[in-house]
């Protein structure tokens, strides 16, 4: 099974940090590196991840001097930071309820080289963990995922639930990544 960078970008949101970190070290039987980078947090949370550190040692911190924009900043841990095959951008209020869905979805690009992006449905739920709404793609069962990333970057309005998508790295750097505009 190929490795897979577990990415976790953050600002100004401490409270919610510890949570998704602890959350993406629940997944034993993969192989994985979890990089977690603060865009200029003013809240303490470089402090916070510091401290995380020394519970979690293969955790990698990465602290951004100068605030960049969303796209750019998961591009530069993407590309500069992150060396599994396969990628996870899990955002700091987010957690994965299924503990298998990282293997399967591993499982799922090991077996198949055309596939580039594996996605899960996924639920929204409020402070008090009430879902509030439920979230499918509309993609069909499989799609060229270099196609899905360069439409993606053409600006049109796709539902694409990169909150659950599991993406190969090479082919995200071969499209060329994310578009700051």
């Amino acid at each position: 099974m190929q490795k897979i960078s577990i990415i976790i970008p953050t600002r100004n949101r401490k409270n919610l940090l510890r949570r998704a970190v602890m959350n993406a070290f629940i997944h034993k039987e993969i192989n994985f590196e979890v990089i977690i980078s603060d865009n200029n947090s003013e809240d303490g949370t470089w402090n916070l991840l510091k401290e995380l550190k020394k519970e979690y040692q293969e955790v990698k911190i990465i602290k951004q001097e100068t605030l960049i924009n969303l796209s750019d900043h998961w591009d530069t841990v993407i590309k500069k930071h992150s060396v599994g095959e396969y990628v996870l951008l899990l955002s700091d209020d987010d957690i994965l309820n299924d503990k298998n869905y990282l293997r399967d979805a591993c499982k799922i690009l090991d077996k198949n080289d055309e596939v580039s992006v594996v996605f899960a449905r996924y639920q929204e739920v409020d402070s008090n963990d009430n879902i509030i709404g439920e979230y499918n793609t509309v993609w069909p069962s499989i799609v060229s995922g270099k196609d899905m990333l360069k439409k993606y970057n053409s600006g049109k309005n796709l539902f694409i639930p990169f909150l659950t998508g599991v993406f190969r790295r090479s082919h995200y750097i071969r499209v060329g990544g994310f578009k700051s505009m």
